[in-house]
């Protein structure tokens, strides 16, 4: 089952086409869909590094990890 389900995503992979859309968003939203798009690395990177400082903003110092 496992195999023809990476077949059928390559398969479907394997036919996609780029095309251009009939219809374009508006101009404000494409020049934000364009800035996400090109520096969508740069974005995942910022997320994880604010939600690693988050993590430890909220961390109680007080708490003892619990081993048995």
């Amino acid at each position: 089952m496992l195999a023809g389900l990476i077949a059928a995503l390559t398969l479907a992979l394997t036919l996609f086409r780029r095309a251009d859309l009939s219809w374009q968003p508006p101009e404000p939203l494409a020049t934000v869909l364009r800035f996400c798009g090109r520096y969508s690395l740069e974005i995942y990177a910022a997320t994880l590094l604010a939600m690693q400082i988050t993590a430890y903003a909220i961390e109680d110092p007080n708490a003892e990890d619990e081993i048995e």
